[in-house]
């Protein structure tokens, strides 16, 4: 069963960098699952922008 969105929502709720950053990799090596190429890297990859804007606030 395919847990992408799942694990990402959850990452992106918690604020995980570190899980967010594996996410993005796994995303790059992902054929996306019949999704269009790249928008499940494009989506861990803005989380992850957003976790970074977080800490600097």
């Amino acid at each position: 069963m395919d847990t992408f969105w799942k694990d990402l929502e959850a990452a992106a709720e918690a604020r995980d960098a570190d899980a967010l950053t594996e996410l993005m990799r796994a995303a790059a090596h992902d054929g996306g699952n019949g999704e269009p190429l790249g928008i499940r890297y494009d989506a861990a990859r803005s989380a992850r922008n957003n976790v970074d804007k977080y800490a600097e606030n």
